[in-house]
Formats: C-alpha cells, structure tokens, sequence
C-alpha cells in the first residue's frame, strides 16, 4: 500500500493513510459532537492557566502559517455522506526539552456516535527501524559520536490531499468567537499508523539515494529511532562525511536535522548556534552538558550515559499500584542496572503469589522491603562510559 501511493515531488513526501477499507467507503458516523465537548472541556483548563493557553494557541497559530493545517468551512462537509472525522486535541507539556515544551497531541481513538474511532479503521504498519537495543549498542561502538534529531519530522510528510477530510479539529482564539475548522494536511501525532508512515519515509529516502550517500542512507537504516540519529566512528573524517551526507541526504525529503551535539567540538563548527543541543556555556560545565537521546542521560563533556531515578517521596506504607508505578520509572533499555531493579521485581512477585489486590497495603515484610528500596534508589545515580574499548591482541 505504501509503495503504491507514495509520491516524492519537490522534495516532499506525500502518503495516503493505510486504511481496511476503501476511502470512499468509510463511514464513521458523528464525531463532531464529542469533540466539540472535549473542546470546551479544553476552554475550561485555559481559563484555569492563561499561560497553556497562549502556548497552546502559538502552536496552533505556527501549525497553519506553516502550512502544514489550513482553515477549511465545515459547512463544505456533508457530514452524513462524506468521509470526516474530527479530532480530539490536547497538549502534551515536556518541562525538560529545550526546543518545544508544548505539543499539541490529537486523539484518533475518539469514538464516534457509532463507537469506532478512525483509529480503528487504519493499519498499524510493521516496525521498519532497528531494535532500540541494537542502536544503543552501535552508538557505544566507537570514539567519536554525533548526535541529532529530524525536526518536526511528521509534519513534513504531506497526507494525500483527498484524504484530509478524515483529519479536522476544531479551534478558537477565544470563547467570543465563532468555533472554527482546522484540517491537518500532514501526518499527525495520535494515528495509529504515523509512526509507520514516518519511519517508512526515512526508509525510502535511504533506498533511493543509498548509491550517492551511502554513508548517510546507512544511519537512516542502521541507526536511527523514530526521529533521533546516533552515528559513531573511530575516525572524526568519516564522522564529517557522515554528517555532510546526512543533511544533503534529508534535505532531498523535505527533513531538517536540528539538536546537534558531538563529544568533539570540531565536528560542530558549521553548524548554526542556534541548531545546537547545547550552548558554549553548558559544554563548558560537566553538570549541565547533559542531552537526552533514545532515553539515556548522555554527558557530551565526560562520554558517559547516566541512569537515574527520578526522586520519590518515602511514604510509610505503599499499595502494589504504588510500588509498580514507582517500578515503572526505571528506564533501562541495554539491561545496565538489570540487578538493582531485580529487588523490586522479586517484591512485586511476592505480591502476586499472595493475590494481593492493586490497591490493599503490602504486608509489613514487604513494604518495609519495598520501602528501603527506594531509599536506596534515590541514592542511586549510575554512570558508565558510553565507549565500549576493545583491546586487539
């Protein structure tokens, strides 16, 4: 289905959204009102916090003067014969990132009158990328490594313009004003298959032009995770060459690569400031140098990945909700602290073997377990060197 429909013209990408019916045929009843509701649902919190709203309203406001939603008159939709479907929005707030604290998520499980979601009338698409394990693994193969990220890479990927009328939300600037339509034109956060669409894209760029960047075609394929890239080498020449590659590479679909950052200063030098992960002054102090790629805590200045927990409250008595909660902050991908999250494990086993229910305390002899473990775990921060030396003999 995607070999079939995709379109590369004018170095953008164009998709069709793989659905289990004919579009023509897709009838998904009333979603109009139940997103209308979450809508002044979503008026009430802005009243609640001013400062949401004027974040939310920027990103709403960039979303259309980049073209990637146009304002459309929902008169023009028969909406008992076409195929619409209105989407649910609400704001996804990352205290930590640098770049976009606010993003705007749309809801394609909302349910319609007839209680399906467009959602449930897509594919979801195989996982066409490396395992995350084996891309950790390649990133800590090397002495140099270079890191970046594709910028707004869902919104760069336009939707097959006769199947916009299944992706509309609705906005207004303010409660004085008359609801309005908005129809996003690009792949969206919130469908099932977005992701698939995406990654499958990247895929696609590598295999067109795999021959004239071979080096750039084989990050894309071999080491990159949804939108973030990890390249490695042993030799800072290649490394550039890489780079060089990777920016002409993207560049042919539409991709900007922002977020720069490297373990060797001169492999940045082209770069604009203001593309970079880290400013002079964070790199020039070990405590601040740190960036977050594929989920690990990485120090450019030290070449270290640290693992954390994020701090607990110590609370005298803890139910097997709160303690598998608690459990679940553990981000651990390569295994690295695989024997401290053990303990925790063998507790939350005990719980099932005595068929405690989610909410009912732990016993005395657990809890008081389970209690020392996170004390312990705020303690706790692990620091390894991300370059794996391998001695030849």
């Amino acid at each position: 289905m995607f070999q079939e429909s995709v379109q590369l013209e004018d170095c953008k990408f164009q998709v069709k959204l793989p659905l289990k019916q004919e579009f023509n045929e897709v009838r998904l009843g009333n979603s109009l009102s139940r997103a209308l509701q979450r809508f002044y649902n979503l008026e009430k919190r802005f009243l609640k916090d001013p400062l949401l709203f004027q974040q939310y309203k920027q990103f709403i406001d960039e979303y259309v003067s980049l073209g990637h939603a146009k304002y459309v008159d929902i008169e023009s939709y028969n909406l008992e014969e076409d195929p619409v479907y209105f989407l649910s929005h609400h704001p996804v707030i990352n205290e930590g990132s640098k770049t976009t604290r606010l993003r705007v998520v749309f809801d394609g499980s909302m349910q319609t009158d007839r209680n399906i979601s467009l959602n449930d009338l897509m594919l979801n698409g195989p996982c066409v990328q490396n395992s995350l394990f084996n891309i950790l693994i390649l990133f800590r193969l090397h002495k140099f490594v270079l890191v970046t990220d594709i910028k707004k890479m869902f919104r760069n990927i336009k939707l097959d313009p006769s199947q916009c009328s299944i992706q509309n939300i609705l906005w207004r600037s303010s409660p004085q004003e008359r609801i309005k339509c908005i129809q996003l034109l690009t792949i969206t956060y919130g469908l099932k298959s977005s992701n698939y669409l995406a990654t499958r894209c990247l895929n696609e760029l590598a295999h067109r032009y795999k021959d004239k960047y071979p080096l750039g075609s084989d990050m894309l394929l071999n080491n990159t995770f949804v939108d973030d890239i990890t390249a490695s080498s042993n030799s800072l020449e290649e490394l550039g060459k890489i780079k060089e590659q990777l920016i002409e590479l993207l560049a042919l679909g539409g991709f900007q690569l922002h977020k720069w950052c490297s373990n060797n200063s001169e492999l940045l030098q082209n770069i604009p400031q203001a593309e970079l992960n880290l400013t002079e002054l964070e790199l020039g102090k070990n405590e601040t140098a740190f960036v977050k790629t594929l989920g690990l805590k990485y120090n450019v200045n030290t070449d270290t990945l640290s693992i954390s927990c994020q701090q607990q409250e110590l609370l005298d008595s803890y139910t097997k909700r709160k303690a598998l909660s608690i459990l679940s902050t553990l981000y651990d991908p390569l295994g690295l602290v695989g024997p401290i999250i053990v303990m925790a494990k063998l507790i939350m086993q005990q719980t099932f073997l005595l068929k405690i229910n989610w909410d009912c305390l732990l016993s005395i002899e657990l809890n008081q377990q389970f209690r020392e473990f996170v004390h312990n775990l705020n303690m706790t921060n692990i620091v390894i060197h991300r370059n794996i030396s391998f001695i030849e003999e």
